[in-house]
């Protein structure tokens, strides 16, 4: 069982990962901020997803975005909406590359390799 104070409920309730946003936050009612979610900037969010290049930190800027939903504009909510997505994109883009086998090299790149350790045969199936 884990107790949680109640100016920190807001900050918690989906679990997040810590995070530096999370940190940051933190700092912010440490330091005295009014409330356990401070005001969003949504100019500066929408910088912060074009940004976002991991997981813990997208679903950071996913909760600030729906803390700041009911004030921005329609254009702004177009924005942050395509720069989440952009950023989700990212992610799911970055993980499905680390997934794929390196090109192959160049006939150049063998032979400054055989030049330096000597031909490597493949080996034998």
């Amino acid at each position: 069982m884990i107790k949680l104070p109640e100016q920190f409920r807001d900050l918690f309730a989906n679990k997040p990962q810590l995070s530096e946003d999370l940190g940051e936050k933190l700092a912010r009612w440490a330091a005295g901020a009014n409330g356990s979610a401070p005001a969003v900037n949504p100019p500066e969010l929408l910088a912060r997803f074009e940004a976002c290049s991991d997981p813990a930190t997208l679903r950071s800027l996913e909760e600030e975005r729906r803390a700041c939903w009911s004030v921005c504009s329609k254009d702004m909510k177009e924005k942050l909406k395509a720069a989440s997505e952009g950023a989700a994109k990212r992610i799911a883009d970055a993980s499905r590359g680390s997934e794929e086998e390196p090109p192959a090299s160049t006939p150049e790149e063998d032979a400054e390799f055989e030049a330096g350790f000597g031909k490597v045969e493949p080996p034998k199936e």
